[in-house]
Order: structure tokens, then C-alpha cells, then sequence
């Protein structure tokens, strides 16, 4: 068998300096790389929350004889807007903002749709025609929005887990998560359909009045696919 000639010493010199280099070059280029995507990360900061604005009732959530009410969206910006003139529905929902801050709220919005139009400044739910609408709340962490949501929301407390009433869903029945529920029923010759529910640090509640229920299980299945 023929034996392989030694490398004379002057060539392992030289591929012993040529290994070097190509060490010191890819421990350069990783370092650049290394370099990059630590500025990438710094540059671009921890994501910023969504918007309760862009989680609520939407064009296209509803049948279009519904029409987005003027002053829909955050409500801070909709409370001020409103002013004195709004009466009882602005005082109903400035009661329920500065509540739902001492439980821990930091952005909140409200949307309105209605096919009359003195639904706008009616008290939520209680406006002439079928009208809905969602409110979307963010809180500081999880456990600020699981203590509001076991609070409940404008007047409609949150149900025990045994509570059995006629129309009520709760928990993953509704599908929307271990903490939601969801009640149909007749008040006053009026069909009601309301939902409310949490998911991390948001809560959104949804109100609906003579509105079929198909609809609003469709409006409601819109607003929880948009939350976090």
C-alpha cells in the first residue's frame, strides 16, 4: 500500500496560517451578524397592545340596515365628544369607565350600531329598532381583567358557574373560553342577546336588541377572533 508523503514544513506553516484566518473571518462575520439582529430587536421594542378599538363590532360584523352610530370608538375621545348633551347614556357609561379604572383599566372602546338612529344617544340596548353594541376593555394584566369580569359589565353581573337560568350559557359552551357566558332572552317584548367574556388582559361585552340571534352570534364570533 502506498504511504501518503509528508506535508514538507514550509506548506504546514502556511495551511496552518490559512486555517487561522478563515477562523478569525467567520468569527467577524458572526459577530456582524450578531450585532444585526441585536440592533433589529432594540429598534423595534416589545409590541405595542392592541387596540380595544380595532378589537369591537366592525362594518361588516352586522347586517348592513345597521348603521355605525357617530362617536363610536374609544371612549375616552367618545365621552368627551358627547359632553353634557349626552344624558343618561354618557352618565351610565362614565360611571361604568371610572369603575372599570379602579379595577384596573387602562383603554376602553365602545361602537354602536343601530338602524334607528335614536339608538346613538340612547342608553346601550335601550334605543328604539334592532340595535348592538360591544364594549372592549384592556386591562394592566390578567388578573385586573379576570377580577372586572367576574364583576360583570353595565348592570348585567356575571353568573354563578351553578346558576341555572332559561337562555344562559357559560364557560367553553359559549366558545368563547373558560371564562365567558352568554344569555338569550325576552324582556319586555324585546329579544336580548348579551355576551360577555374575558381573554388575557381584554374583556368585550356585546349587546344586542331585537336582532336575530344568528346575527349576533356571528358579531360576537367576529369580535373574538380579533382579540389577543
Amino acid at each position: 500500500m502506498a504511504s501518503t508523503p509528508p506535508v514538507p514544513p514550509g506548506n504546514r506553516g502556511n495551511l496552518e496560517d490559512l486555517d487561522m484566518r478563515v477562523a478569525r473571518e467567520t468569527v467577524v462575520v458572526l459577530a456582524a451578524i450578531l450585532a444585526t439582529v441585536l440592533a433589529a430587536c432594540q429598534a423595534t421594542g416589545p409590541l405595542a397592545p392592541k387596540d380595544p378599538a380595532d378589537v369591537g363590532l366592525r362594518p361588516g360584523d352586522l347586517p348592513s340596515t345597521l348603521r355605525r352610530c357617530p362617536g363610536s370608538g374609544d371612549l375616552g375621545d367618545h365621552l368627551r365628544a358627547t359632553g353634557a348633551e349626552g344624558g343618561p347614556a354618557r352618565d351610565e357609561l362614565q360611571a361604568a369607565w371610572r369603575t372599570l379604572q379602579r379595577e384596573g383599566a387602562q383603554q376602553a372602546a365602545v361602537a354602536v350600531y343601530a338602524s334607528d338612529r335614536a339608538s346613538c344617544t340612547a342608553r346601550l340596548g335601550t334605543g328604539p329598532g334592532p340595535n348592538a353594541s360591544s364594549l372592549v376593555v384592556r386591562y394592566r394584566d390578567d388578573g385586573a381583567a379576570l377580577g372586572a369580569y367576574r364583576q360583570g359589565m353595565l348592570g348585567f353581573p356575571t353568573p354563578g358557574q351553578d346558576e341555572q337560568v332559561p337562555g344562559l350559557q357559560q364557560g367553553t359552551a359559549t366558545g368563547l373560553g373558560q371564562d365567558s357566558w352568554l344569555l338569550e332572552q325576552n324582556a319586555a317584548g324585546r329579544s336580548v342577546f348579551v355576551a360577555y367574556w374575558r381573554r388575557g388582559s381584554y374583556t368585550a361585552f356585546f349587546l344586542a336588541v331585537d336582532l336575530d340571534p344568528l346575527h349576533a352570534r356571528q358579531a360576537v364570533g367576529s369580535i373574538a377572533a380579533r382579540m389577543p
